[in-house]
């Protein structure tokens, strides 16, 4: 654990300093993907509050990915990460009062949350007619876009060997 901890302020401190010594006017990203578990790390909770609150200025791009909510709601950094996002990007969810929750911490209208959780799963679809769902939504536009986008499966390209056997 140790180990771990250490390597990861390690690559933290390191993508820091590489972020602010590139010219501003370069895009940067950072994801933090399971932003739970990194919070778990001593120093996460510091380093993604800062990343979020301050890289900002160097034309830097922070996302997290946060697959069950109910663990990063009661975050000391979760007003950090909520209040400095443009937009979020809300897949199916299953536990309602997670939807509740993040309904009421970024805005999300009800009707929207009722459609979140009835996105059709794509494994329970037929063959050639898959797609999947999300709710795409801004809350710093007046009025804020929300909107469901759907990435469908493409159709299946038959090559000439296909055609020829």
């Amino acid at each position: 654990m140790e180990l771990k901890t250490a390597a990861g302020l390690l690559i933290a401190g390191f993508t820091r300093q590489h972020i602010i010594s590139l010219p501003r006017a370069l895009w940067k990203r950072i994801i933090y993907e399971e932003l739970a578990r990194f919070l778990d790390v001593p120093g996460g909770e510091k380093i993604v509050a800062e990343s979020y609150a301050q890289l900002r200025k160097f034309n830097c791009w922070t996302a997290s990915i946060v697959q069950q909510y109910s663990k990063f709601k009661d975050s000391r950094i979760r007003p950090a990460v909520i209040g400095n996002s443009k937009q979020f990007f809300l897949m199916r969810q299953f536990d309602r009062s997670d939807v509740e929750s993040i309904a009421r911490d970024i805005g999300l209208p009800d009707a929207v949350c009722a459609s979140i959780q009835n996105y059709p799963m794509p494994e329970q679809q037929p063959d050639g007619k898959k797609f999947s769902s999300l709710c795409f939504f801004s809350p710093v536009s007046d009025p804020p876009l929300c909107g469901t986008v759907r990435n469908v499966q493409p159709k299946k390209e038959v090559s000439r060997e296909q055609v020829a056997v």
